[in-house]
């Protein structure tokens, strides 16, 4: 709804079928799909920005490099990448409090300087960092250019 606010076009995708319906009712006129970002299905240099706010870090750390580079392919010259990542070291398994239900979810956690090697090796440049602590913990957020 914000980049829509804004009078950005937006595609939206999530792996849950559920909350694409969400998605949908809450923005009408966004366009939403049910796709994992794992197996990216977008055109080469089809969007000026992607918004992966506290997603990918539930990736495998072996599989984010593979992930990073399809981003950076169907992403525009020069175009705009936003993520937030958990902050810290290794991956694993933990319990969060969401409204009543506790969840266990994995999560794979990053160092700055990790994370920089991994954007640049995917062929993204003026990096931008962030440390940010939050309810949930602490967490990195960077912007990134194609």
């Amino acid at each position: 709804m914000y980049f829509v606010g804004k009078g950005l076009s937006i595609i939206g995708i999530d792996f849950s079928g559920r909350l694409i319906q969400i998605a949908k009712k809450k923005v009408t006129n966004g366009k939403f799909y049910v796709m994992d970002f794992e197996n990216l299905s977008f055109p080469e240099s089809s969007f000026d920005g992607i918004w992966a706010c506290a997603s990918l870090y539930h990736l495998p750390k072996e599989n984010l490099p593979r992930v990073l580079k399809k981003i950076n392919l169907v992403l525009k010259k020069e175009g705009l990448f936003f993520s937030l990542f958990r902050f810290g070291e290794g991956e694993r398994f933990t319990k969060e409090k969401r409204g009543s239900a506790i969840l266990e979810r994995f999560g794979a956690y990053y160092y700055p300087r990790e994370l920089e090697i991994l954007l640049v090796k995917a062929g993204f440049h003026n990096i931008k960092f962030e440390l940010d602590s939050m309810d949930t913990g602490e967490w990195i957020g960077f912007f990134a250019r194609k």
